[in-house]
């Protein structure tokens, strides 16, 4: 007599367990290159970002150097500014008439 009987149901599931782990390891390992990729991508931006700072810094501190040197100041740009007049008022209701 054969002690070793398994279930239809049992087996289906032991079969179904198997290709889920198998696609769940698949699927864990693509994850993981997928993030290790991006991770590369977001150093090697965050290097060009603190390389572009610095280089920002030094022809600052350069044009202040070179100011100096020829006797004169040097005034660094400042942020544009932008002012806008809204002629228009609340829903679209004219302020002036």
């Amino acid at each position: 007599m054969n002690n070793s009987f398994v279930p239809a149901s049992y087996a289906k599931k032991q079969a179904r367990n198997k290709t889920e782990q198998a696609e769940l390891v698949k699927n864990r390992a693509e994850k993981r290159s997928l993030v290790k990729k991006r991770r590369e991508e977001w150093t090697e931006r965050a290097r060009r970002y603190h390389q572009r700072a610095i280089d920002t810094q030094r022809r600052l501190v350069d044009s202040f150097r070179q100011a100096r040197k020829e006797g004169n100041f040097y005034m660094p740009p400042e942020a544009k500014v932008i002012f806008a007049i809204r002629l228009k008022g609340y829903l679209l209701i004219f302020i002036y008439q």
